[in-house]
């Protein structure tokens, strides 16, 4: 499989209080071999609240093709919140601080319309990252 690259025009630094984010192309069909890396950032004392609003990906039981990656911190070494592909919209996803980490991957063959997902912020009260289940629960393979 030839090498994924992150590039300008997906992904970034987002320190808005509120926003959206989206695949590249969307709503038409995401590209093959594309990493994208968003960091959302919110004021110490915040929370970040993550809610897809349109969610198609390449299916796979273990996602292991085309999937968006959720990280409760500012990094890709964050404690792993979820790992999502398929057509299923996740669940809202709140963060235990101020950052969440969202990654998206596409392989080199099949593409979809990706997805749209908006982020509000809130007043920090948890210290465990939540899963408001409006959907069946993400499919995480074991080992990661």
């Amino acid at each position: 499989m030839p090498a994924c690259s992150l590039s300008d025009d997906c992904g970034g630094l987002l320190k808005e209080r509120s926003g959206t984010i989206e695949t590249p192309n969307y709503p038409n069909n995401y590209p093959v071999d594309k990493v994208c890396a968003w960091v959302i950032e919110t004021q110490t004392g915040d929370k970040v609240v993550l809610t897809f609003e349109t969610f198609a990906l390449e299916d796979n039981s273990v996602c292991q093709y085309d999937y968006v990656l959720i990280r409760d911190g500012s990094s890709a070494r964050s404690p792993m919140v979820g790992k999502f592909c398929g057509t299923s919209r996740p669940a809202t996803i709140t963060s235990t601080g101020n950052f969440l980490w969202i990654g998206f991957r596409s392989d080199s063959s099949t593409t979809k319309m990706g997805f749209k997902a908006s982020w509000t912020t809130e007043k920090f009260t948890s210290t465990t990252p939540t899963i408001t289940e409006t959907s069946p629960p993400p499919v995480v393979p074991k080992g990661l």
